[in-house]
């Protein structure tokens, strides 16, 4: 619970200092997400938490806009699309059905940090929060019939998948003359989809992201 209040206080913050400041970047952001979940068992160690399942590649896109704290730092907000989930290998599917995936409109706001004096190629991270919308599902059920059972006696049904997402999100790029910019970002839950007594299970996702800021090539 202090995580969560500690994360909408970020955001907060990160809305008031945007309302405040410069507007220097807006355009699009495809990427492809490579994604899978992580099951997290009653009574062994988040450390010891894995993921049973092959990562599904899929693709999104977000629009994006950008706003001017300070010298080095900015406000990111994105909205878009994108799709979650996994490749299952449980025995019941057929391999067309082995691609289980979760479309999501997501909202994103991040803090970015530059660093070098190098405008032309400039490195710099970024973290924040994402959250996002089940909108559609693709993705077959586990009824309580065809449960998988984990080693310590864990079941898993995909009956009660949440329709809201939460998560934390880090990410570090390149961005070139701050018109276009490649970056790596990792995204993982915070509020589990499932939640039951004995397990929990949570999207871990991958992301490679180009960005391409169409309001500074307008202004040129």
């Amino acid at each position: 619970m202090k995580f969560i209040i500690s994360c909408l206080a970020f955001s907060f913050l990160c809305c008031f200092q945007a309302a405040n400041a410069q507007l220097t970047g807006a355009g699009i952001q495809p990427k492809m997400n490579f994604s899978r979940h992580l099951n997290v068992e009653l009574g062994i160690p988040k450390r010891l938490a894995r993921s049973i399942e092959g990562r599904l590649a899929s693709p999104g896109i977000d629009l994006f806009a950008d706003f001017r704290l300070a010298e080095k730092w900015t406000f990111r907000t994105k909205a878009g699309v994108e799709t979650k989930g996994f490749v299952s290998h449980h025995f019941i599917y057929s391999g067309e059905e082995r691609a289980q995936k979760y479309h999501y409109v997501s909202a994103d706001l991040n803090l970015m940090r530059k660093w070098g004096t190098n405008k032309k190629v400039q490195f710099y991270n970024y973290v924040g929060l994402t959250t996002g919308y089940l909108f559609k599902k693709q993705a077959s059920e586990l009824s309580y019939f065809e449960a998988k059972t984990f080693g310590n006696g864990a079941r898993l049904t995909y009956e009660n998948y949440a329709k809201f997402n939460l998560g934390a999100v880090g990410g570090a790029g390149l961005s070139f003359n701050n018109v276009l910019w490649l970056e790596m970002e990792y995204n993982r839950d915070i509020l589990a989809p499932i939640n039951q007594a004995d397990l929990k299970v949570y999207n871990t996702v991958w992301s490679v992201n180009v960005g391409i800021n169409l309001l500074k090539l307008l202004q040129k």
